[in-house]
């Protein structure tokens, strides 16, 4: 929604106002994302399985790349840096599902309970890294 705001009325001004509020998405994400996966480690939570959720989350996984690669070429096409980091918040999308997915079949094949949080703290540091970026160039951009 907020590139879809920004893309309505591209001024300079939305444009920091939507790379700031994705960049604070990135952040939030990263800290929800690794309290799970703390405390489902935490726990010793191992993910429910069902055919119809693998399904259901292997399609979300493709979806969301699909998705997300769509975004980036058209953002870089339109030379717009709004919806080029939203492309990368769908990346992050795709990147959950995906480790939803390896997490259900690591834990059915091999009992590894603890994939799936250790793969949500991987996203989570992406997530971080992503959002501590978009702050700093903005930081940097307002500065110079």
């Amino acid at each position: 929604s907020v590139a879809a705001w920004q893309l309505r009325e591209e001024s300079a001004r939305q444009t920091r106002v939507a790379l700031r509020l994705i960049a604070g998405s990135f952040i939030i994400v990263a800290l929800y994302i690794g309290y799970q996966a703390w405390w489902h480690l935490r726990q010793h939570t191992e993910a429910a399985a069902s055919p119809v959720g693998i399904v259901v989350t292997a399609l979300a996984a493709v979806v969301m790349s699909v998705l997300a690669f769509k975004k980036r070429a058209l953002g870089r096409e339109l030379e717009n840096r709004v919806l080029v980091a939203e492309a990368r918040f769908s990346f992050v999308d795709a990147g959950l599902s995906a480790a939803v997915l390896f997490g259900l079949i690591l834990n059915a094949a091999f009992g590894w309970w603890w994939a799936d949080p250790a793969a949500a703290f991987l996203l989570a540091a992406y997530s971080m890294k992503e959002g501590l970026q978009g702050v700093a160039h903005r930081r940097h951009k307002s500065t110079a």
